[in-house]
This record gives C-alpha cells, structure tokens and sequence, in this order.
C-alpha cells in the first residue's frame, strides 16, 4: 500500500510510524514542513531503514506569520496548494494527517473529497478551540464569535469527512459529543515518544555552564 504519511510539524514519533510501517512492506512517504523550527524527528533515511521509506519537505513561496491572521492564512492556502501538486505526481493508496493547520487541511479536505480519497485524520490538536479564544481576546464580540463558529464548522467537518480518526485523548471524544459529530470512526491512540531516540547528553554543555550547574550529582 502507498502511505502518504504528512505531519506538518515533523515530530518524533510520527517518524517512528512511518518507519515501521514501511518495515511492514508499504510504500511511505513522509512529509513534513521545511521552515518549521520545532523539535524534529530523524527526517533523513538511517541505516536498516526499508527501501520503500522516503521523507520529502514541503515548504511554501511565502513565511507563516504566526501571530497575522490574514498572513497566516495566506500561508496556510499555499501550503495546501504545494501539498496538491506533490499528490498530483505521487498520489497515495491512504494518506494519513497530522498536525496541519486548520485552514490548511480544510482545502485538502475538500482536494480529497473531489478525488475520492481516503484519508485518517490523526487529531493532536483542536485548533478551532484556539482560534476562537485568540479572537475573543482581540475582537469585538459578535466578530469573534462569528470567527469561532466558522473555525469550529472547519473542525467538525473534518471530523466528520474522515474515513478514520486517530484521537489522542478521551477528551476529544468529549468535545466531539459535544459538537454532535460522529464517532464511530474514531479509536483513541495516546501519544507516545520513540525511548531508542532519547539519548542522555553529556552534563557539562554551554546551557549548564551559562546556568552555574554542577557537572556531576549533589549528594544530600
């Protein structure tokens, strides 16, 4: 099977899925968004890796403003539209994504609709939530719940389109009850970190140094 596995933020252990699936025999490609400066996973093929893994970034012609809402959006439509033209030369059996912003994935959401494709969305966060409490801090009341409301119908529609959805917490179930969206799509997988990564450094670096930290254990 071909996987299109897209985490937007390029973490940890969504890497780890992709490696092992693609141990499993598919065909995975990994995207990940070039300019986001965030904590990485391993984005580059490692020995014993199967041949069928490949890690591609995408990146757009214009910065994501995060704090302006008219730059970030323009972002996030373009972002969408690099995403479409690399599925146009390498369409997927099932495409699994993650951590896409909200106006990002809505035009894909609607880009899979139109080709009838299948895809889980994996919910790490609920961006609508967001949106509406960054508006009620900066807007009058009725533009800011008119904001909420669009945002919110983004999410639901999301939720609901989705051949399945990978939840990370009960609590998602509980807002999505509350939005009176379906949820017998929807399995709960807890986040996770990939141990084999975490390696402990050395404790004596720059960051001890500039804080006066002892190098080796205090004895009390």
């Amino acid at each position: 099977m071909r996987v299109n596995l897209h985490d937007f933020s390029g973490h940890p252990f969504q890497v780890e899925l992709s490696r092992n699936l693609a141990a499993r025999g598919h065909e995975v490609l990994h995207n990940y968004r070039a300019q986001y400066v965030t904590g990485h996973g391993l984005l580059q093929r490692q020995g014993g890796d199967a041949d069928t893994l490949r890690f591609a970034a995408l990146s757009t012609d214009c910065p994501m403003v995060k704090y302006s809402p008219i730059g970030r959006t323009r972002f996030e439509l373009r972002y969408a539209r690099a995403w479409q033209r690399q599925f146009d030369h390498e369409p997927a059996d099932v495409v699994v994504a993650c951590n896409v912003p909200l106006f990002a994935m809505a035009r894909m959401r609607s880009f899979f609709a139109a080709r009838k494709q299948p895809w889980i969305f994996w919910h790490q966060d609920i961006y609508s939530l967001g949106i509406a409490g960054e508006a009620a801090r900066k807007l009058p009341g009725p533009a800011a719940e008119y904001i909420s409301r669009q945002a919110q119908r983004l999410e639901v529609a999301q939720v609901n389109s989705a051949d399945a959805v990978v939840a990370i917490g009960d609590s998602f179930l509980d807002q999505y009850r509350e939005w009176g969206t379906r949820t017998d799509h929807v399995r709960v997988i807890p986040n996770w970190a990939p141990l084999d990564h975490l390696v402990p450094g050395s404790r004596e670096n720059d960051w001890s140094r500039n804080q006066g930290l002892p190098t080796e254990p205090v004895r009390l």
